[in-house]
């Protein structure tokens, strides 16, 4: 026999089923960047002489990186 606090936990389970498997078709989109010794922000390219295995010059070339590449698949 079920209460009601079974059937809420049944529930809370289907959406989160639902949610981890939205994530993961979200997560299969998403293309892992290379290291390419320069900064992946096209407005700035900095060279990375010293540090080829970087990404990005800091924080806001990747949130500018992010920001383009959000509005290009808009």
């Amino acid at each position: 026999m079920t209460d009601t606090i079974d059937e809420a936990q049944e529930l809370e389970a289907r959406h989160l089923q639902r949610a981890l498997a939205q994530h993961a078709v979200r997560a299969g989109n998403v293309v892992s960047l290379i290291p390419a010794g320069e900064c992946h922000n096209p407005d700035c390219s900095e060279d990375f002489e010293n540090d080829p295995a970087r990404l990005f010059c800091g924080p806001a070339c990747a949130e500018r990186f992010e920001a383009i590449h959000q509005h290009r698949n808009a």
